[in-house]
């Protein structure tokens, strides 16, 4: 029982913070600095580092999008699409794309 409070309390200061428009553009350059939409894979060892910061990105993603679906689209509307006024984060590859290693 006690789990599942602690669940919900997280779950609810997911809502909380994504309900300000800084919580939003705040979870959304953690979701980009942890390259959640990018794939990991550099063909080196640099792999292994790379999925590690990606899994918690998705981690993140995964708990934002349980918290409030509705929130979520917003943060997308307000932050991912190109022409969004509000932007401030640019989905870009944070590495070297010879080595994978960031930069």
């Amino acid at each position: 029982m006690e789990r599942d409070t602690k669940r919900d309390q997280v779950l609810d200061d997911y809502r909380a913070v994504m309900d300000i428009p800084a919580g939003r553009r705040l979870l959304w350059h953690i979701t980009c600095k942890a390259r959640a939409f990018h794939l990991s894979m550099t063909g080196n060892s640099w792999t292994f580092f790379n999925e590690g910061r990606r899994s918690v990105g998705l981690e993140v993603l995964d708990e934002m999008q349980t918290a409030s679906r509705p929130l979520w689209r917003q943060i997308e509307d307000e932050c991912a699409k190109p022409d969004a006024k509000d932007r401030n984060v640019e989905v870009k590859y944070a590495g070297s794309r010879e080595t994978g290693r960031p930069e």
